[in-house]
């Protein structure tokens, strides 16, 4: 299997590119995104744009936008969803 991945990027290096770029280019954008609006890896932050947020609605509803953007930052769920959608 090693050898036929290896062959075929040799072969299709454009592709290869293409297909790396839309992997790992997404997380590059989201992630820098979310943390300066205070999505945290371990929570939000306080003082916060996102504390703020949280403390306007109060209990935030699970898969609402706000779980789906901490989820995100923190590698769950969110994670495939926000990264889809950059």
């Amino acid at each position: 299997l090693a050898e036929k991945t290896a062959k075929w990027l040799q072969e299709h290096p454009a592709q290869a590119a293409i297909i790396a770029t839309s992997v790992v280019v997404p997380g590059v954008i989201s992630g820098p995104i979310l943390s300066i609006l205070g999505y945290g890896n371990t929570g939000v932050r306080a003082g916060s744009i996102a504390a703020g947020i949280q403390s306007h609605f109060g209990n935030v509803g699970a898969r609402s936008l706000f779980a789906f953007l901490e989820s995100a930052q923190m590698g769950g769920y969110g994670t495939a969803v926000i990264n889809g959608a950059v």
